[in-house]
Formats: structure tokens, sequence, C-alpha cells
């Protein structure tokens, strides 16, 4: 029989499980995903697997804690923060680091060990206590007073980030489309659907991912 032909992985059609995301694969592309997905449930036993953005995603505290998409000859993981990137150091071997992205040769052996360090990296930082809210709890116990303007002053600067432009690590062609369906800011994009979203020419996997990870904390908070 002639080998299945390696195609973009994300379908058209609704996924709604990370199995089903696996069987859409290219016949030799599901153990290896498979296997990344594995470690990652490993890694972070209390992620929450599910799909966004017709992608493998895994929640933590409600919170998007990394996304994985199968490519034609790549496979990748989102977002690489800054805390990721900290973890893992200069890239070494055969994977790059792009715009928010860990990209990874499908030919290439799957790097248990370095998938392990990107998901707990990224667990820290998500269950990190943010130094603003150390700072209120600190101003607060001094008194009444002071802990009533820090909190003004955290209530302003969420409101500030409620109009926040889309973030420019999506890619041009994503902007582009974006803006031409008159989506200019986070909150534009997260009251739209991720399937309309997802049928905008030149909004690809990654740029749904790195919207989703932007996303997220906002519609845990609302």
């Amino acid at each position: 029989m002639p080998k299945a032909k390696a195609s973009k992985s994300t379908p058209k059609g609704k996924i709604t499980s990370i199995e089903a995301y696996l069987a859409t694969q290219p016949e030799e592309a599901r153990p290896i995903l498979a296997k990344v997905v594995g470690a990652i449930q490993k890694a972070v036993p209390k992620a929450v697997p599910t799909i966004a953005y017709q992608m493998p995603t895994w929640k933590l505290n409600g919170t998007a804690l990394l996304h994985l998409g199968g490519w034609k000859s790549h496979w990748s993981l989102y977002p690489a923060s800054a805390a990721v990137i900290d973890a893992i150091g200069e890239p070494k071997g055969a994977f790059e680091v792009e715009k928010g992205t860990l990209r990874f040769p499908l030919k290439a052996t799957v790097p248990v060990g370095l998938i392990t360090k990107v998901a707990k990296a990224r667990a820290a930082e998500l269950t990190a206590p943010s130094t603003e809210k150390n700072l209120l709890k600190r101003t607060t116990t001094g008194g009444k007073k002071a802990g009533a303007e820090k909190k003004t002053g955290a209530t302003k600067k969420a409101g500030a980030k409620k109009d926040a432009p889309l973030p420019n690590t999506v890619g041009r062609p994503a902007l582009r489309a974006l803006e031409a369906a008159g989506i200019t800011t986070l909150a534009e994009a997260a009251r739209r659907n991720p399937m309309d979203l997802a049928k905008l020419h030149g909004v690809g996997p990654k740029a749904l991912g790195i919207l989703a990870e932007a996303i997220s904390p906002r519609r845990t908070k609302a």
C-alpha cells in the first residue's frame, strides 16, 4: 500500500479530543505526536487535556499551558515564553525557536526530556504568584487606605489591558487577515468563535495558538 501523503494536520472539521486529532494525522506521524502527548501529561499530571483552536491543548487552573500542532514535516509547541526559553537555554540539536514557537522535525527523535522541561517551566510560570499580588498583599496589611489605593491601581491596570492590541508574534499575514475582519484587539478576538478565526486566510494553527495563549487568562477572569 502507498504511504499516506503528509499534509497540514489541522483539519477543517471539528475536533473534540486529542485522540481524534491524532487520528487525523498521517500514519507515520501518529506515534511521534502520541509520544509528545504522553510526555506533556506525565510532566504536568494536573493539566487538563482539551482541544482549543483545533489543536491539542493542556490547561492548568483554566489557563492554556501548552498547545501542540502537527505539520507536514514537523511538530510544534506553543508558546515558547520567556520562562520556557530560560529553562531550556539556547537551542541545541534538531529544533528551532521562532516567534514564540518550538519547532521539531518529525524525523528526529522525540526529545522527552526537553518536553518535560518545557511543560514544567510553563506550569511554574502559570502557578507562580505575581509580583503585583505580593505587593498588594503587603500593602493591605499595612492599612485599609493603602490597600484600597493599591486595588484601585490594579483595577485601572486591568482595564487598560482590556483593549490590548493583537500580539505581533502572530505574524503579518494573520494580522492583516484579522484586521480585515475588523479584529484589532485581543478583546475583539476573544469575542469571536475560534472556528471562524480559523477560516480566515492567513490565520493558521501557529497564530491561533498564540491568540489562545493571550486570550485564555482574559476568558478565565470573565
